[in-house]
């Protein structure tokens, strides 16, 4: 996302607070939860976001597809037709190319609907990683293997959390990446980039862990699955 223009955090009393955190050596899930608090207003503009809907309809009309009997077809017409020898990368390339034309059509792109592409584009790449053998290449029968456990309550709601944690760690680092680097220095908060490299770690465990919470909506997302 090269084309993004991120700028100093906003000089206003909740942005001023995040940075306070960063510089006293908050804890990652403390400054994780001051950059959300602080960035309320621009997350309450999500539900209205093309990328980010577009994103998740396609979520759910994978796991969709792999329950229809010619799941093949039904995955083909969304945009991912594997081949015999295939891989990782040309199913993200697949997945990402899908969302492209989707996102383009509406001609409304946003950084936000980027970071969700990405982060969709990365959970079920990792959620068909997960079912293949490990260091054999795979097949076109283990991609649509994989494919087809999205069906399943349990892998949709694994996929589905994996999502909204990439999500969510991406939006902090969109926010709060220029203010990191200009916490590294001598009597800065970080002395060294690799300081920083495990702050970034910590924070994408926090997204993991709060990622949890999703599993409370995870039977009405479910159901609502169904019904479409």
């Amino acid at each position: 996302m090269g084309h993004m223009r991120i700028g100093t955090l906003p000089a206003t009393e909740p942005w001023n607070g995040v940075v306070g955190r960063i510089g006293v050596g908050g804890a990652a899930a403390e400054v994780a939860d001051a950059t959300l608090g602080a960035a309320r207003k621009a997350f309450l503009a999500v539900g209205k976001d093309v990328g980010f809907r577009q994103t998740t309809f396609l979520l759910v009309e994978f796991a969709l597809a792999g329950n229809k009997p010619d799941a093949a077809n039904q995955l083909a017409e969304l945009g991912i037709s594997v081949a015999e020898n295939t891989s990782l990368a040309e199913v993200a390339v697949q997945i990402s190319r899908e969302l492209d034309q989707r996102i383009d059509a509406t001609r409304k792109r946003s950084d936000f609907g980027e970071m969700a592409q990405q982060a969709l584009v990365s959970a079920l790449v990792e959620h068909v990683q997960k079912h293949l053998l490990p260091l054999l290449p795979p097949t076109r029968q283990d991609v649509m293997s994989a494919f087809k456990e999205l069906s399943k309550d349990t892998e949709f709601g694994a996929v589905t959390r994996r999502f909204c944690a990439k999500l969510t760690d991406g939006t902090l680092n969109y926010f709060l990446s220029k203010t990191l680097a200009t916490q590294v220095g001598a009597g800065q908060r970080f002395t060294t980039t690799n300081q920083v490299t495990e702050f970034e770690a910590g924070m994408r465990r926090h997204c993991q862990e709060a990622s949890a919470i999703v599993a409370q909506f995870e039977g009405p997302v479910v159901s609502m699955r169904r019904l479409l």
